[in-house]
C-alpha cells in the first residue's frame, strides 16, 4: 500500500512537473525554428547552431537548479545533500529534454554541416522550410541536397537515442526518492517503537509503584 501511495505521488508531482516544463520547452523551440536562419557560411554555421544547442540547455539546467521547489523542512545535512541531488538530476533532465527537441529537429546539425557556400532558400523536396542550397549546377544542388537529407537523418536519430536517457533519469530518480521514502518510513517505525517501549516501561512503574503503595497501606 505504501508503495502504491509513493508511486502515485511521485508521479503527479515529478512528472507532472516535467510534462508541464516539456510543453513549454516545445513551444519555445518551435519559436526558435520559425525564426532560425542558416547563415550558409562554414564558420557562422556551426557557431550558430551551438547557441542555439548550447543557450537553452545552460539556461534549462540554471533555471531548474536555482527555482526547484526545495523541501519545507530540513531535517538535517543528510536530506540537504538529497535534495541538491534531486535537483541536479531533474535539471539534467530538462537539458536533457531541450536537446532532444534540437536534435530531433534536424535542421540545426544539417545546418552546421553544410560546408558549402549559398543561398538559405525554400525546397519542398527536403520536406523542410528552408536550407543553404548552393549556387552552381545541377549536380551540385543534388548532391548537397542528398548530404542535407542525410544529416538530417543522423540528427534525428541521435535525438531518439537522447531521448532514452530520459526515461532512464526518471528511472533513477524514482529509485532514489523511494529509498529515501523507506528510509523515513523505517525511522518513523523505529521511533514509534521507541516511544511504544517508553510507555510500556512507564505503565510498569506506575504499576509497581501503586503495588508498594498497596503493600504499605
Amino acid at each position: 500500500m505504501v508503495n502504491a501511495k509513493f508511486i502515485a505521488e511521485f508521479f503527479r508531482k515529478r512528472l507532472g512537473s516535467v510534462g508541464i516544463f516539456s510543453l513549454i520547452l516545445a513551444a519555445f523551440e518551435k519559436i526558435l525554428d520559425q525564426e532560425f536562419v542558416c547563415p550558409c557560411d562554414r564558420t557562422y554555421n556551426i557557431v550558430v547552431c551551438v547557441l542555439y544547442g548550447a543557450v537553452p540547455s545552460i539556461c534549462c539546467f540554471v533555471f531548474t537548479f536555482c527555482f526547484m521547489d526545495g523541501y519545507s523542512e530540513m531535517e538535517d545535512e543528510r536530506m540537504r545533500d538529497l535534495h541538491t541531488c534531486d535537483k541536479l538530476l531533474y535539471s539534467i533532465l530538462t537539458t536533457i529534454i531541450w536537446l532532444f527537441l534540437f536534435f530531433v529537429d534536424g535542421r540545426y546539425l544539417a545546418c552546421a554541416v553544410s560546408v558549402w557556400g549559398g543561398v538559405y532558400a525554400k525546397n519542398e523536396t527536403l520536406g523542410i522550410v528552408k536550407w543553404c542550397k548552393p549556387t552552381g549546377n545541377e549536380t551540385v544542388v543534388f548532391t548537397s541536397q542528398q548530404d542535407t537529407l542525410k544529416w538530417i537523418s543522423r540528427s534525428q536519430i541521435l535525438g531518439f537515442i537522447i531521448m532514452v536517457l530520459i526515461p532512464i533519469l526518471l528511472l533513477v530518480l524514482h529509485c532514489k526518492q523511494r529509498r529515501v521514502t523507506q528510509r523515513n518510513i523505517s525511522k518513523m517505525e523505529t521511533l514509534e517503537c521507541s516511544k511504544m517501549r517508553l510507555h510500556g516501561r512507564l505503565a510498569e512503574r506506575k504499576f509497581s509503584f501503586e503495588v508498594e503503595e498497596t503493600t504499605c497501606l
